[in-house]
C-alpha cells in the first residue's frame, strides 16, 4: 500500500520496489507519467550501415519482459556494437522504470560527444533524472555542470550543494571555497552551509567555517564538540577580533548555561 503512494508521488525507487514484487504497475506509471521529452534527449540520430548486432538471448529476453536491470545491460551491449539507437531505446526503457545507472549513461553520453553531439543543456536533463532516482554519481555530473557552467550558468553555490547532496565534501568544499570568493567571506553565507560543508573547511583552518561548526554542534547538543571548534577558532592566527569574540562569547555561555536551554537563543541573536 505504502509502495503505491510513493509510486502515484512519482518515487521510482517504489515502482521499481513494485515490480520487483510481481505487481502490475501500468496504471501507476500513467498516472504519474511526465511531460514528453524532446527527441534531442531521449535517442541520437540514427546511424546506418553498421553490422549486425549480436546480444545475449536471455538477457535480451529478460529486459523484453521488463527487467529494468537487463535493459541497461542490452543497452550497453548495442553500444559497445555501436547501434546506439537500440543502447538508447534499453537504456530509457530501464530508466523509465526509475534505475538511475540507465539516465546515467544516457546523460553521460550527451556531455562527452563522439558518436553523438555533445548536448549539455539534455546531459543536465538526465543528469537531474539520475539524482532524483538515487543516484549518488548523478549529483557528481550536475555538480560538474555547475562548477563548469556547462549546459547551465556557472553557479559555485549550486555546483557545492550538488556535490553535497551526492557526498563528495571535498568537491563541494573547492566550490564552496570559490562561492565564498565571490562573495567576500560574508557570515551569513556560513550558515547556509551543510555541516559536511563546515567540516572540511573547518579542517583546512578555517576560521568562521570553525565558528559555525561550534554553533552547528551545540545546536545539536554536542556541546564537547562545539566547545572543540570554538577553543579551534580562538586559537587560529587566521580569525579576525569579531570572529574570536563571537567565538568567547560562545564558550562562556555554554560553560553557564548547565541546563538553561533558553540561554540557546541568546546564541543566535549574538551571532
Amino acid at each position: 500500500m505504502y509502495y503505491r503512494k510513493a509510486a502515484s508521488l512519482k518515487q521510482p525507487q517504489a515502482l521499481c520496489r513494485l515490480s520487483e514484487l510481481g505487481f502490475d504497475t501500468t496504471e501507476i506509471r500513467e498516472q504519474a507519467k511526465e511531460p514528453e521529452m524532446t527527441p534531442d534527449m531521449v535517442a541520437p540520430v540514427e546511424i546506418c550501415g553498421t553490422p549486425e548486432a549480436h546480444v545475449n538471448e536471455s538477457t535480451l529476453a529478460n529486459a523484453k519482459a521488463g527487467n529494468m536491470i537487463s535493459q541497461y545491460v542490452v543497452g550497453e551491449q548495442y553500444f559497445e556494437q555501436h547501434h546506439e539507437p537500440e543502447a538508447f531505446h534499453w537504456w530509457r526503457e530501464s530508466s523509465e522504470q526509475g534505475y538511475g545507472k540507465a539516465s546515467l549513461r544516457i546523460g553521460m553520453c550527451f556531455y562527452q560527444g563522439g558518436v553523438i553531439p555533445h548536448d549539455y543543456p539534455a546531459a543536465v536533463f538526465w543528469f537531474t533524472k539520475a539524482a532524483e532516482q538515487g543516484e549518488k554519481e548523478g549529483y557528481f555530473m550536475l555538480g560538474q555542470c555547475h562548477e563548469r557552467g556547462n549546459g547551465v550558468p556557472q553557479d559555485f553555490r549550486k555546483a557545492a550543494e550538488f556535490y553535497d547532496k551526492g557526498g563528495y565534501s571535498k568537491d563541494s568544499a573547492h566550490c564552496t571555497r570559490k562561492w565564498l570568493q565571490q562573495t567576500h567571506n560574508s557570515r551569513e553565507d556560513y550558515l547556509s552551509m551543510s555541516v559536511n560543508q563546515l567540516q572540511v573547511l573547518a579542517g583546512e583552518q578555517d576560521p568562521l567555517a570553525q565558528c559555525h561548526l561550534g554553533l552547528a554542534n551545540f545546536a545539536e547538543n554536542r556541546r564537547d564538540e562545539a566547545m572543540k571548534w570554538f577553543k579551534a577558532c580562538l586559537n587560529n592566527p587566521q580569525a579576525d577580533s569579531d570572529t574570536k569574540t563571537a567565538a568567547r562569547k560562545f564558550e562562556e555561555i555554554i560553560d553557564a548555561m548547565n541546563e538553561d536551554e533558553e540561554l540557546l537563543y541568546q546564541i543566535w541573536g549574538i551571532f
